[in-house]
């Protein structure tokens, strides 16, 4: 039972957007939590809703000592902060993701003449356009060793373009046209760029369409030769791209989120979803956990995301969150257009959840 002192501070609690830190009955922090609403939030772990709830109360009830609470200007800086405290204090109740900048992408930028593609540990609002994020180092090698063979896009640093006197072997084996000698005409190397977006994103069928429609313009000029490197080209980009098997109806950017829950152990998978193709996914293995599961999802994806992970135009999720509006508001702001956070109970979508939680199931 809460001591009188304890209930009198909870039914105080102001309702506020802001943080709330439990401690122990030894005044250790044992978790953090983010709230719209302070009072009405923390109210909600001791109301009975369902039978993991009815285990978890009289638990909390036994371990709780104290709690505090630090009002904020807005949800926004209530998210910011909570992952503050989270590794301030790394409570034991809280599921923590290491910085091990696992989170691989590749950036394409929109304002240089000459891009390259660049891997990058951090999606920035940079105005660029980010592709990922990649589950290995061995995967972004094999994507970057076919666009650096078959689109000719440049692989040196803006600082070596800029010094460059002489071309550099990539130009001696067809590998880039060598803008940093050579006067290559934008609108040209432009075509390349919008053909490697094709590419990352998935577009099979554009892009085919796009080479094919120039290797015949090429055969038609009598120029067999740059004809027969298109020809290789579509032929390499149509293996690379049957690799990824097509799984949804719409070319949509998704993230889809599985998990599977022992006791104390949880088990959360995420797949990546590009351009309608399935790109890759990612585990993660959490133990001593009991708070309730969706208290523990809430606080993986605020963790996950704020870290500088690719935002997708969708998130699938298997059930409702705390808050789901402030999220998908914060997601948005993040990606500078809408996020939709959805939780689909039939159909294709509700599928692909199906699919994650048997990632996650046999990844236990």
């Amino acid at each position: 039972m809460l001591s009188e002192e304890l209930q009198r501070k909870l039914d105080a609690l102001p309702a506020q957007p802001g943080c709330y830190i439990m401690k122990d009955r030894a005044g250790a922090v044992v978790y953090v939590g983010k709230a719209v609403n302070l009072r009405a939030r923390v109210a909600q772990y001791f109301q009975e809703r369902t039978g993991d709830s009815r285990i978890f109360i009289p638990f909390l009830e036994d371990l709780l000592g104290d709690i505090e609470v630090m009002i904020t200007p807005s949800e926004k800086d209530a998210l910011l902060l909570e992952n503050e405290l989270i590794k301030k204090h790394r409570p034991r109740f809280n599921v923590r993701l290491r910085d091990d900048k696992n989170f691989i992408s590749l950036r394409l930028s929109r304002t240089h003449p000459y891009p390259r593609l660049e891997v990058v540990r951090r999606v920035r609002k940079d105005g660029a356009r980010y592709f990922g994020p990649y589950s290995s180092a061995s995967s972004i090698r094999e994507t970057l060793g076919i666009v650096n063979r078959h689109f000719q896009l440049r692989t040196c640093t803006d600082q070596v373009m800029a010094n460059r006197r002489r071309p550099c072997l990539q130009y001696q084996i067809k590998r880039c046209p060598a803008p940093c000698v050579y006067s290559v005409p934008q609108e040209e190397y432009q075509r390349s760029v919008e053909e490697v977006a094709l590419f990352l994103e998935g577009k099979a069928d554009e892009l085919t369409a796009q080479l094919g429609s120039r290797m015949k313009d090429a055969a038609g000029k009598l120029e067999y030769e740059r004809a027969a490197q298109l020809r290789d080209q579509l032929h390499a980009i149509e293996r690379s791209l049957e690799k990824q098997r097509t799984v949804l109806g719409e070319a949509v950017d998704q993230d889809v989120l599985g998990f599977h829950r022992e006791g104390g152990l949880l088990e959360i998978q995420l797949l990546f979803f590009r351009g309608g193709r399935l790109s890759g996914g990612r585990s993660f293995s959490f133990s001593r956990q009991e708070f309730p599961t969706e208290e523990l999802l809430s606080s993986f994806l605020d963790q996950y995301y704020e870290s500088g992970a690719f935002i997708p135009k969708e998130l699938l999720l298997p059930m409702e969150l705390p808050e789901p509006e402030s999220r998908e508001a914060w997601l948005s702001e993040r990606k500078g257009e809408r996020v939709r956070v959805h939780v689909p109970e039939r159909g294709e979508k509700a599928r692909l959840l199906e699919m994650a939680s048997e990632n996650a199931r046999h990844n236990f």
